[in-house]
């Protein structure tokens, strides 16, 4: 017997924008059928209305869920106070602290020790940094509690303080398992201490299985839903990102890019490959459970161009439009941007690394449209670094055949080994609508020097979380978001990107001033 079309909603607390979709789910496939953003905003009330607003919009074009799941940024949050008010505004990952605090959290280990045992480098954008700075800079808060985003929206719809191991393991104040598949993680008291908190002060952290009845919407809940509908936090936006895309299996690898962008691999076993830190590279747990994610990224790629798309005169409609499936030829531009607008965090992390100009002639571009395809293509160029280093790091665990405790449940893509030119061989790059366009989309076939596809929806974060949320909760078909056609660059104009990206790192690995044909934006 047939199993009922499911309705969930799904939401996307992201670092710019927040995104709301609603998807249909049966035993034949996914489909969005509707979806929103708007601005994310600074505090906690109005955090809740655009709540409120957003679920009462999806129920009105569509009806009521059957279940809510929410994803977001692992590193911002809020402190809470007895009476479950917010003490702060929203605290964001990109904030600025001292390096007080980030001595504080590493008290006095090594960095390389502290990364082997938690999986994360300890920087500004880590919680347990930033607990850190709140302890330094308000030593009299009386906090009660600490929500990340995910859980902030969770504990408005059901009032539990619940969060996922995906957004547990970002923290920094994790240890990392011994052995797959995950068991029930927990908070370290040792590693809280250090900032003076404990455990009791975080949500709890629900393993993988154990969404079935973890929060359920209350009365009043926003967005004017019933009581008793399930809610989940599906995780970390890029993994959940990944998941919904179809990495399921050890060597699958997505693109997930909005504000930041990570390369996401999974990996088989509890293990960090040794080059891993040296790289910048953060690891956790994928969704499942199962896998060792790898992550390798930027904190700023898509906000570089958003940056310079919003400029006047920039040219925009090639960063909107559908693109064709067949090869095109893109070149490199004779100018290019360095994407980075407070640093670089993988590969070969350089907190000083800054957005720069090289090639082309010097002095200062004039408008825009010049600019435009210079930061396009140090976006493209950089993940393609970041893909090599990810390559380099996890060398051996190409895509095989599927791990003995893949869950039969899960429907991702076929499991051989993929052969170089095919589909099978592509990059999914999970994006919205304004970066789908041939602008950005052609120039990463060319320097991924692989095919790529996007899923086909707007929101794709936003639906994997309503996916991942029916799945976990109400046991609905594990599918991957439907998928737009393969693209493909010509062979001529992947080796102008190879050659480009030989040029790229050389040049992102010099300092500015250091005697290369390079200027600051």
């Amino acid at each position: 017997m047939a199993q009922r079309a499911v309705l969930a909603f799904g939401v996307d607390v992201g670092s710019t924008n927040t995104k709301f979709a609603a998807v249909r789910i049966d035993e034949g496939a996914v489909v969005e059928l509707a979806a929103s953003s708007a601005p994310t905003p600074a505090d906690v009330p109005a955090l809740e209305t655009l709540l409120d607003v957003g679920l009462r919009a999806l129920v009105a074009a569509v009806g009521r869920p059957d279940v809510v799941g929410i994803a977001s940024m692992a590193e911002s949050g809020v402190a809470l106070g007895d009476d479950g008010v917010a003490l702060t505004p929203i605290l964001r990952w990109d904030g600025a602290v001292d390096r007080d605090a980030v001595r504080d959290a590493l008290d006095g280990d090594d960095p390389a020790l502290l990364y082997a045992l938690t999986g994360i480098s300890a920087s500004s954008k880590v919680p347990l940094v930033l607990w850190a700075q709140l302890r330094r800079s308000r030593p009299g808060l009386r906090m009660r509690s600490w929500l990340g985003m995910a859980d902030l929206v969770a504990f408005a719809l059901s009032g539990r303080a619940v969060t996922d191991h995906t957004l547990a393991l970002r923290s920094m104040a994790v240890r990392r398992p011994a052995t797959l598949p995950l068991g029930q993680p927990r908070f370290d008291a040792a590693l809280l201490a250090r900032v003076g908190l404990t455990p009791a002060q975080l949500p709890e952290i629900v393993a993988p299985g154990g969404w079935g009845s973890a929060a359920v919407t209350g009365a009043g809940a926003p967005g004017g839903l019933p009581a008793g509908i399930p809610v989940v936090v599906a995780g970390h936006d890029h993994l959940v990102a990944a998941w919904g895309c179809g990495a399921r299996a050890a060597g699958d690898v997505v693109d997930s890019f909005g504000t930041s962008e990570a390369l996401v691999r999974l990996v088989r076993g509890p293990g960090i490959p040794a080059d891993a830190f040296a790289e910048g590279m953060s690891a956790g747990i994928d969704i499942t459970g199962r896998f060792t994610t790898l992550l390798s990224g930027s904190a700023s790629a898509g906000r570089a161009v958003a940056a310079v798309a919003a400029r006047p005169g920039a040219q925009l409609a090639d960063l909107r439009r559908s693109i064709s499936p067949a090869p095109t030829d893109p070149r490199p531009a004779d100018e290019i941007v360095l994407p980075y607008l407070f640093g670089r965090q993988s590969p070969a992390p350089d907190p000083t690394a800054r957005a720069r100009i090289i090639g082309g002639q010097e002095g200062s571009p004039g408008d825009s449209s010049r600019l435009l395809p210079g930061i396009l293509d140090g976006v493209a160029l950089h993940a393609a670094w970041a893909l090599r280093a990810l390559d380099g790091a996890t060398e051996g665990d190409a895509p095989g055949r599927d791990a003995p405790d893949r869950d039969a449940r899960d429907q991702g893509p076929g499991r051989d080994r993929p052969e170089r030119g095919t589909a099978r061989d592509d990059i999914v790059v999970a994006c919205g609508p304004d970066a789908r366009g041939p602008a950005l989309l052609l120039r990463k076939a060319a320097a991924f020097g692989r095919g790529v596809r996007v899923p086909d929806v707007d929101e794709p974060v936003a639906c994997s979380a309503a996916l991942l949320a029916a799945h976990r909760a109400l046991g609905a078909p594990a599918h991957v978001l439907p998928l737009g056609p393969s693209v493909r660059a010509t062979p001529s104009a992947e080796a102008a990107y190879a050659a480009a990206l030989d040029r790229f790192i050389a040049a992102a690995s010099t300092r500015a001033g250091a005697g290369t044909p390079e200027r600051t934006t």
